[in-house]
């Protein structure tokens, strides 16, 4: 059905919106959890994209975004912003070719970005949410009003996004 198609085969041109409640402290495990993953199921060096909140994995990742292409973790991008516990915030995933940004809460500058190529294997590759494609990390909070665009959002559709929702950024995290 179009956009899943091209998601699933590696589309890349797209932007995934997703409003998370992240209820798991970021001290706890490697990863604090993910929210977005593709990748091949139960592949142990998770080859794909995977979008989540770093944990005690790395010095300095704990309670920040965090994206990467596999469980290696030679490619990864990690986001400046401790996000807040047991807060709402919105994140968008905007994937250009192999240029990656990450917005959080509405902010024009992305909280991450850099290039980070898409490391699928041949074949088919599911999307997950709320975890990662090899089954680890599962995400311990709420996710809602996730939505894929076939395209790139620019900062004031994201700001927008945003806005609209009505919702005042977590404590710590300065408005747009």
């Amino acid at each position: 059905d179009g956009i899943r198609d091209k998601l699933v085969t590696g589309v890349q041109t797209c932007a995934l919106p997703i409003w998370l409640w992240n209820g798991l402290p970021a001290d706890v495990r490697g990863a604090t959890g993910f929210l977005y993953s593709r990748g091949r199921v139960g592949d142990s060096i998770a080859r794909g994209e995977h979008l989540g909140i770093g944990g005690s994995f790395k010095p300095g990742i704990a309670g920040r975004l965090i994206l990467f292409n596999d469980a290696v973790g030679r490619d990864m991008l990690v986001g400046q912003t401790p996000l807040g516990l047991r807060a709402w915030h919105h994140v968008v995933l905007v994937r250009q070719g192999s240029r990656v940004r990450v917005h959080l809460d509405g902010h024009p500058e992305p909280d991450l970005a850099g290039s980070l190529p898409l490391t699928l294997p041949d074949g088919q590759h599911p999307l997950f949410l709320g975890g990662r494609s090899d089954g680890l990390f599962h995400f311990e909070g709420k996710l809602d009003e996730i939505a894929i665009y076939p395209r790139a959002l620019d900062a004031s559709e994201i700001a927008g996004h945003f806005k609209t929702a009505g919702i005042r950024p977590a404590p710590g995290v300065s408005s747009p």
